[in-house]
């Protein structure tokens, strides 16, 4: 149960004040308190007056200026203030303007003035008791989400901004807050106390070299040492956005902050559905889903022309074991992702879609084959314990072509790794054989042998598998080269030499001859999947 305006006029500090006006807003919640005595209008905002504050003040500097004081309660009460203890009155505002106490009444603002005539008043007495009590209040309130979004419910609306909501949250954990995106972007901050400088690019940068993001406290030293927790923001509209918590005491605890993150949760789903939010993962799913409408006005706000997109990766991240790996590896792999994929591409649009990673870029800058580029990323992420498997599908004309692509992929991806056990790229064409190979055993014997019988009489030697197994290997995995095939067979070079002969004097052609070759790839293939 959070302190509230009429619990602050039973303190023994405000126990001789007077309620003078804005009677309705008596119970308003307070958070905290501050000092206001030069009250200059266009320079208040969110940072310096926080929702639920007392504010103090005498005025003083607009004393003679009834509607400065009248513009001034406007202010405060957008702001999200809790009420107004006037100090002096009687000594420097001589008495109180009927215009001031009507606005307050048509505001619901409470404004409470301290006894007539008297200097004996001090603010600190007020401002030790209201804090003293609200400090008890927040000890014995341990679930404080539900109360803080009520508060945040009485926020003026043009208030309820997701600043607004990190400045609340702030002053009750004491500790400044970060809301970041999936790239660790900053989208939002609340600094405790509010006069506090961070640097913020260096501490995001700082998480974005560690292996993986824990959601364990990391200790960092930037300009003073700082414990940062990272949690994860989950919401309808916001993909992967984190909640960042600059602990310079030590003093935080798990639970209070993730009842930060509940009430963040709350406010992107209920009242700010597009905090910030550059919408990648939006364009990825309108492209992938197949609406037009959705996908150009997305692209259009994004400013990207996706005429532009002539490629699309389709990646599957998993650990050695080839088991799911957790929210914080999946940042991580996104965001190397993202980065290698701009050193070489001028558009790279990056984001998980279902459980994979997609990114859809334009030409190369550079000489390199896509291809190239997926195998030296996959070999960047196995140094981190990751391994991928995917399609790396080149010569796309247009978005349509990328949705085909991806759904060939999803279909075809388990296919073309029992096809070639040695790869975990595919190109667009091996995916297309995949399928092929798949669509052939599925309609039945038949068909299998009519497309095998290149291979039959092999098949009749009495070391016939032993050779079609050497075959396999040096046309689906090798790319028809005997060193390799021995390297990939663990036999020397000669042995391989000498199956192949065999097989070739069986079939009465040449291994690399087309088209009898490729009934040789076919087939081979088709082979490789009724084995596994």
């Amino acid at each position: 149960m959070s302190i509230t305006v009429a619990d602050c006029l039973k303190l023994p500090a405000l126990r001789d004040a007077t309620l003078v006006a804005g009677a309705g807003g008596i119970n308003r919640p307070v958070s905290s308190v501050t000092v206001m005595e030069y009250p200059d209008i266009p320079a208040l905002n969110d940072d310096l007056v926080v929702g639920n504050e007392l504010i103090l003040s005498g005025l003083i500097a607009i004393r003679d200026d009834v509607q400065s004081q009248c513009d001034l309660l406007h202010c405060i009460h957008s702001l999200g203030a809790a009420g107004l203890v006037l100090y002096y009155v009687g000594v420097y505002i001589k008495e109180l303007s009927p215009q001031l106490l009507a606005t307050a009444e048509e505001l619901d603002f409470p404004i409470i003035a301290m006894p007539l005539g008297r200097m004996d008043f001090r603010y600190s007495d007020v401002i030790t008791e209201v804090v003293e009590r609200v400090i008890i209040d927040q000890k014995q309130e341990k679930y404080y989400a539900s109360e803080m979004v009520k508060r945040i419910s009485q926020l003026p609306e043009q208030n309820r901004t997701i600043n607004a909501v990190l400045r609340l949250l702030s002053d009750r954990l004491r500790c400044t807050l970060v809301l970041a995106d999936r790239y660790l972007t900053k989208k939002a901050a609340a600094a405790w106390p509010v006069s506090n400088q961070w640097d913020y690019q260096q501490i995001l940068d700082s998480l974005k070299e560690l292996p993986v993001l824990s959601d364990e406290p990391v200790e960092m030293l930037c300009d003073r040492p700082v414990f940062v927790w990272t949690l994860p923001v989950l919401s309808k509209k916001h993909l992967e956005f984190h909640l960042l918590a600059l602990d310079e005491q030590g003093t935080q605890d798990r639970e209070s902050l993730q009842q930060a993150v509940e009430v963040i949760e709350m406010f992107l789903n209920v009242w700010n559905q597009d905090t910030n939010y550059e919408g990648t993962d939006a364009l990825v799913r309108a492209v992938l889903n197949d609406r037009p409408d959705e996908k150009k006005q997305i692209a259009e706000r994004m400013h990207i022309d996706v005429s532009s997109i002539h490629n699309i990766w389709i990646l599957h991240p998993t650990n050695m074991a080839g088991r799911s790996i957790d929210g914080n590896q999946r940042l991580n792999c996104l965001m190397r992702l993202k980065r290698f994929l701009q050193e070489h591409h001028k558009l790279a649009i990056v984001d998980y879609y279902s459980q994979y990673l997609v990114a859809m870029t334009d030409d190369n800058l550079f000489d390199e084959t896509e291809m190239a580029l997926a195998e030296e990323y996959a070999q960047q992420l196995a140094h981190n314990g990751i391994q991928i498997q995917g399609a790396v599908c080149q010569g796309i004309m247009n978005t349509a072509q990328a949705r085909e692509a991806y759904i060939l992929a999803d279909e075809n991806l388990s296919t073309a790794c029992r096809i070639y056990p040695e790869k975990a790229m595919f190109t667009l064409g091996e995916i297309r054989f995949s399928r092929w190979c798949r669509e052939t055993v599925l309609e039945g014997e038949q068909r299998v042998n009519r497309e095998m019988r290149c291979l039959a009489k092999v098949r009749e030697l009495p070391d016939g598998e032993e050779l079609l197994d050497t075959l396999a290997v040096y046309l689906l995995d090798a790319e028809s080269n005997m060193q390799k095939t021995g390297n990939l067979m663990f036999l020397h070079k000669n042995t391989v030499k000498y199956r192949l002969s065999k097989v070739r004097s069986a079939i009465s052609c040449e291994l690399n001859q087309m088209p009898e070759s490729l009934e040789l790839y076919q087939a081979s293939g088709i082979g490789r999947l009724l084995k596994t």
